[in-house]
């Protein structure tokens, strides 16, 4: 059973911590949200596609390509904004020697792995919110004459409909940029990318805790004491699915 500690912040509370820095906390811990929820619903979609195959592998297919390219142009976004507002406002050199070990880690290994070329910065870049028309026909050339390229209709919902062909135009693709052979490419993208929403993680986590301690006065002491929610038993996230198809609304079926 897990414990949540409830820490009561207000907004007088958060008014003690200069300007910069509490711009910087608000936006950080709002991308860390944001890279928690697309990390999970990558490792539920991975685990449909892992664990099917026919139609329902295809479809967890389609859904782990529109998680990546969300959570890659989030990551590689999130890189940037660190870069402006962190160590471009000095805050760097400011919180550097006040984060711990695993603080200082995470944020150098951010930078090192963002400040070369990477599959991130590639996904971001030709996948994430376009794709070149002389791309698709490129790959779409590429393409045996007898390979297959499926549609998939349904008989009465819109929301069972897949597209599978058009799909894999950006599998391929995808796939070509990694460098990988493509038995090897999803996964290496699904490591890379839920990897480096650690570092973002536990850098927020620990500039966050340093905050609380120098600016509220809330130590580890007093997190410890705080009130605790306990959760109730959670499955384990390798084994949590996300379903492609499913029934639409019940009042929409009456």
């Amino acid at each position: 059973m897990a414990q949540i500690f409830y820490i009561p912040l207000t907004k007088a509370h958060l008014a003690q911590i200069p300007l910069n820095e509490r711009v910087f906390y608000f936006l950080v811990s709002q991308l860390a949200n944001d890279l928690n929820a697309l990390t999970k619903l990558l490792w539920f979609a991975f685990n449909e596609y892992r664990t099917t195959d026919g139609l329902i592998k295809s479809a967890a297919l389609s859904q782990i390509m529109l998680i990546i390219k969300l959570l890659a142009g989030k990551l590689y976004e999130g890189h940037k904004f660190i870069a402006k507002m962190y160590s471009g406002k000095n805050l760097h050199q400011k919180y550097q020697t006040l984060l711990n070990d695993e603080g200082r880690a995470a944020l150098q290994q951010i930078n090192s792995y963002f400040g070369r070329n990477n599959i991130i910065k590639k996904i971001r870049q030709e996948f994430a919110f376009h794709f070149e028309a002389k791309d698709i026909a490129a790959t779409f050339s590429k393409f045996a004459d007898t390979e297959l390229m499926p549609e998939y209709w349904s008989a009465s919902h819109a929301g069972h409909n897949l597209a599978f062909g058009a799909e894999l135009l950006t599998v391929r693709t995808m796939q070509h940029v990694t460098g990988l052979p493509e038995d090897k490419a999803l996964v290496a993208i699904f490591k890379e990318t839920t990897e480096a929403a650690t570092w973002f993680g536990a850098f927020t986590q620990n500039y966050t805790g340093v905050l609380m301690s120098q600016y509220i006065g809330i130590t580890q002491e007093h997190v410890e004491g705080a009130q605790r929610i306990s959760l109730p038993d959670m499955p384990s996230i390798d084994t949590v699915k996300l379903p492609y198809f499913c029934e639409p609304p019940s009042d929409l079926q009456q």
